[in-house]
């Protein structure tokens, strides 16, 4: 589930219970184009192109981690490459 405000996205990963699920909401909740591939390198070449909300908010992955460790590692990763690199935003990212 996602919550997009005017400034910020949230994104509640707690009851994803695979890949392909965190990859659709992930596709839904960064409004992703339609050639999205699901996949780790497609989220990273994703995000370089999509208008990035001015925070970003994670919930819920201490249950992910109990199910997919190895996804909720790559997923957070990935979100705090994309923070770290977009130097011009400077965008807040909050992982509960």
């Amino acid at each position: 589930m996602f919550t997009r405000h005017a400034n910020s996205l949230e994104i509640n990963v707690s009851d994803v219970r695979s890949p392909e699920e965190l990859h659709e909401l992930l596709y839904q909740a960064f409004e992703f184009p339609e050639y999205y591939g699901r996949n780790w390198d497609a989220f990273d070449e994703c995000m370089r192109n999509v208008v990035a909300p001015r925070a970003i908010r994670v919930s819920g992955l201490m249950n992910m981690r109990f199910r997919m460790p190895k996804e909720a590692k790559l997923f957070v990763a990935c979100l705090q490459d994309f923070v770290a690199k977009d130097t011009e935003h400077r965008i807040p990212l909050h992982v509960d």
